[in-house]
């Protein structure tokens, strides 16, 4: 490949050629960037200022069309941004009517955006409203997760929401449907100790719904487990006859799980074995089906042994 070799004379020409070239780019962007443009971009509302013991429906969409003047360097920026932050409107001039004229409002509106950026117009120009008078209703919150716990390690009490209810305020149409408020998913993995944490609720996806509060505090009590084996005695259930009923064997061992601290607290009294003779003479079985009543709060049953018994009965 042909190397092209300059003489100092012609280095010095070209580089005063890619200089003024550079310099006349510059010149051209700062001109160009200095004039005003005009540009439409589509924003959501945001209601500000609500009218008191009012609850409002709006009677169209929540997002209109903004048409902006700003320079070039504007749009650049500051213009992507802001122009995709909502558009707050000022709710307080509808005590006495049920609508808002936006070319009635461009001064206050660009005064406010502080922006440098001029809005010419919205469309659509007018919105509508439908009022209705303002309820209030407490609901209680429901609690969204997705847990794991770490290996030997789980809940072992309730989990404890603060506060337990949360205001919602609005039409009273809205507030009919609700049942409770979610909570923003917590998700948590290889959990080995108490989690208490700050929780955020799910904002509400309507203008005309006010919600307090917005954060709760959550507090999941966690333990590691253990093993533990307990023998219990099998009674009798559907038996009217009293029929004397001979049980092979007449005991029966579960395993379970259950936290440290309560290792030595449960004992045979917190379970019940119950062996169903209805099943066996209905079905005319050679054995009983064990069922285990488990009266302890946070403990789970691993293991039966036997899971059925053999009966003889005494008339």
């Amino acid at each position: 490949m042909a190397i092209i070799k300059l003489s100092g004379i012609e280095k010095r020409k070209v580089s005063i050629f890619i200089v003024c070239f550079f310099c006349a780019v510059i010149a051209w962007l700062f001109f160009a960037l200095s004039n005003q443009t005009v540009k439409t971009y589509k924003r959501t509302l945001i209601y500000t200022n609500l009218p008191l013991n009012k609850a409002f429906y709006p009677l169209q969409p929540d997002s209109v069309f903004v048409q902006v003047e700003s320079s070039g360097w504007q749009a650049i920026f500051i213009g992507w941004g802001i122009n995709k932050k909502p558009l707050a409107i000022d709710l307080s001039l509808l005590h006495n009517k049920n609508y808002i004229v936006f070319s009635q409002n461009l001064v206050s509106l660009n005064y406010n955006s502080k922006t440098g950026q001029k809005i010419k117009s919205i469309k659509p120009d007018t919105l509508f409203f439908d009022f209705t008078k303002r309820k209030v209703k407490k609901l209680p919150i429901k609690f969204i997760s997705t847990l794991e716990f770490k290996k030997q390690f789980a809940q072992n009490g309730p989990i404890e929401i603060n506060p337990k209810y949360v205001t919602v305020i609005g039409p009273e149409a809205e507030l009919k449907k609700m049942q409770f408020w979610p909570t923003q998913v917590l998700k948590k993995r290889k959990i080995a100790a108490t989690v208490l944490q700050n929780l955020s609720l799910v904002k509400t996806q309507k203008n005309n719904l006010n919600v307090f509060p917005l954060v709760v505090t959550v507090k999941i009590p966690v333990e590691e487990f253990t093993e533990k084996e307990i023998e219990i005695p099998i009674k009798v259930a559907n038996n009217p006859n009293y029929y004397g009923i001979k049980l092979f064997p007449n005991k029966v061992a579960i395993k379970l799980m259950l936290p440290l601290s309560k290792f030595n607290k449960v004992t045979a009294d917190d379970f019940e074995a119950i062996a169903d003779l209805d099943v066996g003479l209905l079905n005319k079985a050679e054995k009983l089906p064990i069922k285990i009543i488990n009266k302890v709060n946070f403990t789970q049953i691993v293991q039966i042994y036997p899971h059925q018994v053999a009966y003889i009965i005494k008339k």
